[in-house]
């Protein structure tokens, strides 16, 4: 059971673990961040180093792109309409309305 203070009991499982070196010091560690870096092919650098990074790739975004509807939006609503009227009519020739 998990109580937070004022708060209501926890109803759900879930897995609790004990603070240990790993949680003592929760800054980062500039040699482990290093070696990170190295491994996965990226670059560390420090902030006074930032503008050393390379930038990244530019690429080109279509802004003019346009879009036209299949049919004009009028055209879906007599449609809608004439289907709605023949299954109206339909209906009350069966007797059902």
């Amino acid at each position: 059971m998990a109580r937070v203070e004022g708060g209501a009991e926890a109803r759900l499982n879930f897995a609790c673990e004990l603070g240990g070196t790993a949680f003592a010091d929760s800054r980062p560690d500039p040699k482990r961040m290093q070696k990170l870096s190295e491994v996965s092919g990226g670059v560390y650098a420090t902030p006074p180093d930032l503008d050393k990074l390379p930038l990244p790739p530019s690429f080109f975004v279509d802004l003019t792109r346009t879009s036209h509807p299949i049919v004009p939006a009028w055209l879906w609503s007599a449609l809608a309409a004439a289907f709605l009227g023949t299954h109206w009519l339909a209906a009350r020739s069966a007797g059902f309305r």
